[in-house]
């Protein structure tokens, strides 16, 4: 905490003053080992303490030693200098200032708002609601926005917003000893369906924790659906107020704890003011935590008025994608992907019939799109078109929305593209564009933007932008590919480092060559472009224009790290003049810890 103050004295009227004391803090910092750590009782944590005072002779019975500016500390350690008696009534500590970190965590709350006072209920132990609950509309998010107030050094406090979306307002899993000695997250005594093949309880109703099922209890709770097992689940309440507290510990007093329900819920993502929440869509539910991070005991991050964007017409209940190959790629070289898409739509889901891939590079081209129907193997061709193509993404169009029956096929998308660093991720989005709808679609990173033109009231043409809101798509298990295609279930697709690209920066064009820098409008820039690959850290990369007898006439120099760049020459030397028309050389390069990489391209300039 951070501290302002240290005051301690004797008792009123019989206490003795301390003649000579020591006051010594510590500031969270431990070493391995030493004296303090047999103080402690507790091998290997040894705080390591700071004189805060030292004072050989003492005339007051209240000693105050005052921290300006206040300091984080988190132990104090008093020790008396000499052998007199001494009497201490009260060690104080004072505060001022804010912590180093403070956390926010709401509870599980509902998209549709009306829905909060039966979430209150439920989390209160009214079970009475809950299949209202798990009938509540389902969001899609768009965009989040926030205030920030700093208080005292602007740069010295700092605030992360997280966010995860759920489909249970349980966020955690509760582990319990039940009554045959077993840690389990079911409630007592839970009745279930065996869902095992071939087993004498098959199909029927069993306790959990029925001790003739001991052995067999595990399998069949792995053997429920997601939703069975969301029913059968220990509740918060029932954990809080129902668990005995000696179910919910072991024999050394060590609580069992919880673990998050990463069946329902998404897991918290940090998000951006003003981005998109890329989090998993079509789920009721959201929760939020605040981190108020402070370097500076004088030094805050005030956050209000959390608000974001949100659509309750769901494309799909839950939209599962993967990438091959996902392993063994060389970065910065065209290879052919196989992006499988998996939709399970339910009751009220309106379907999709775009889908945005957002790529670490320009696409070189979009090879197919095809559909395998469950069950099937033979990939058949779909109508399909291009929709765009950007330097980070690029939209495939489907002739017909995905409907109720895209539940038995899976979407392969074919494409080539490269990677850039050691590990890149492929998210992907699905959109419904209502294509009576007229006006210019926009594809823009916060979704599809719809600029229509209408009359007010007035008869003056208006401009009138529709936003249609992303649903993101989540990673998992689509289809068994090939053990050659290196299929990993995700959306991650990492390189293989012993096939060591050329070098740090690759791909290294000019165009147009010749350029003619005359100023009419046509060809008066050169661009030269190029890849930055496999660094941990920004590098300076530095562009040089040499003349054929090796004089440099421009240099540029920029910070890079791991991407796709490109660089305008205008055809002027250091000093703003024209250059001469002839050969030039253009020399980029950069130096890391693996050595200098040096490119070459000759550059032709006209007039």
């Amino acid at each position: 905490f951070p501290v302002g103050r240290v005051r301690f004295y004797p008792r009123p009227g019989e206490g003795l003053r301390i003649s000579a004391y020591e006051v010594e803090t510590n500031d969270g910092i431990e070493v391995a080992t030493g004296v303090e750590a047999q103080i402690a009782g507790a091998v290997g944590v040894n705080p390591l303490f700071r004189a805060l005072k030292i004072e050989p002779n003492n005339p007051a019975d209240t000693v105050t030693v005052e921290l300006d500016p206040p300091r984080y500390l988190q132990r104090f350690k008093f020790r008396s200098l000499t052998s007199l008696d001494y009497d201490i009534a009260e060690f104080e500590v004072y505060n001022q200032g804010y912590v180093p970190r403070a956390v926010f965590l709401s509870k599980p709350l509902p998209f549709w708002k009306e829905a909060l006072p039966a979430v209150e209920a439920y989390l209160a132990g009214d079970q009475a609601g809950v299949d209202e609950l798990r009938a509540l509309p389902a969001s899609t998010l768009g965009r989040i926005w926030w205030e920030e107030e700093k208080v005292g050094d602007p740069a010295a406090s700092r605030a992360v917003v997280s966010l995860q979306t759920g489909s249970s307002p349980e966020t955690l899993r509760y582990f319990r000893l039940n009554q045959n000695a077993d840690v389990v997250e079911w409630r007592p005594h839970a009745k279930v369906v065996d869902r095992r093949a071939g087993e004498p309880t098959s199909g029927t109703v069993v306790d959990l924790d029925d001790p003739l099922l001991r052995a067999a209890s595990r399998e069949i709770w792995t053997a429920l659906s997601a939703d069975e097992r969301a029913a059968a689940q220990t509740t918060r309440y029932q954990y809080l107020h129902e668990i005995s507290p000696a179910a919910k510990t072991d024999v050394r007093g060590n609580e069992f704890g919880t673990a998050p329900n990463t069946a329902f819920w998404s897991g918290f993502d940090p998000v951006t003011r003003g981005s998109l929440v890329r989090l998993p869509g079509g789920r009721p539910f959201f929760q939020l935590r605040v981190e108020l991070l402070s370097d500076d005991p004088l030094a805050t991050t005030i956050v209000r008025n959390l608000r974001f964007e949100q659509d309750f017409r769901r494309a799909a209940t839950r939209i599962t994608a993967e990438i091959v190959p996902a392993g063994g790629v060389r970065a910065g070289v065209d290879t052919s992907f196989t992006f499988a898409l998996r939709p399970r739509l339910g009751p009220g889901d309106v379907g999709f019939n775009r889908i945005r891939v957002n790529t670490p590079a320009r696409a070189t081209a979009i090879e197919a799109v095809e559909a395998v129907p469950r069950g099937g193997r033979d990939p058949e061709p779909v109508a399909w078109e291009e929709v765009a193509r950007e330097d980070r993404f690029f939209v495939v169009g489907l002739d017909s929305a995905l409907t109720s029956a895209a539940d038995s096929l899976a979407l392969l998308i074919r494409f080539r593209g490269r990677v850039l660093d050691r590990n890149t991720t492929f998210p992907a989005e699905v959109f419904l564009d209502d294509r009576q709808v007229e006006g210019e679609r926009t594809w823009a990173r916060e979704g599809l933007l719809i600029t229509r033109g209408r009359t007010d009231d007035q008869g003056a043409l208006r401009a009138d932008t529709v936003r249609v809101l992303p649903q993101a798509v989540a990673g998992g298990d689509v289809l068994d590919f090939s053990p050659a295609a290196s299929d990993r279930n995700s959306l991650r697709v990492t390189t293989d480092l012993s096939r060591r690209a050329e070098g740090v920066v690759t791909r290294v064009a000019v165009a147009p060559n010749p350029f003619t820098p005359n100023g009419d409008g046509v060809n008066d820039e050169l661009e030269v472009s190029y890849d930055v690959l496999r660094v941990l850290v920004p590098v300076t990369v530095t562009t040089e224009f040499l003349d054929l007898a090796g004089r440099r006439v421009r240099r540029f120099a920029s910070q890079r790290g791991v991407g796709e760049y490109v660089l305008r020459w205008d055809g002027e030397d250091e000093s703003g003049r024209p250059v001469p028309p002839g050969l030039y050389v253009c020399r980029v390069s950069t130096t890391t810890d693996s050595g200098t990489f040096t490119n070459l391209r000759a550059v032709g300039v006209a007039y």
